[in-house]
């Protein structure tokens, strides 16, 4: 059954504020309470939506995981593209993203080495 329109507002902020702690603190220097507290929900509002933190933890990586697969897909792996050309097009990729970082003034890195770290 999908979720209602609110329902699906509340799980929107729990991963924005979950993806945001994550990417700056990483995954084990984020407690679960200050996700709670960051998304302005309460527990059961977090557990309505997420077994855990660590189903959590999974969902902000599959948004990550699937933006990055498909800026990959639509953006390098072209087939008119050679070898070569597909490299520098995922070097063009990446250096978006940081000067997207750079203009959003959050120079955060690697979403998911910071996650590991």
């Amino acid at each position: 059954m999908p979720l209602s329109e609110k329902a699906q507002a509340t799980r929107t902020r729990i991963l924005d504020a979950a993806n945001d702690l994550f990417y700056l603190h990483g995954y084990n220097a984020t407690g679960l309470d200050k996700v709670i507290q960051a998304a302005g929900v309460t527990k059961g509002n977090f557990y309505y939506h997420f077994k855990s933190k660590e189903a959590l933890a999974e969902a902000t990586l599959d948004l990550h995981f699937e933006s990055r697969k498909k800026d990959i897909g639509e953006k390098v792996l072209k087939p008119n593209l050679s070898p070569l050309n597909q490299i520098i097009a995922l070097l063009n990729l990446m250096s978006d993203l940081q000067k997207k970082q750079h203009a959003d003034n959050q120079i955060c890195g690697c979403y998911f080495g910071n996650f590991t770290l």
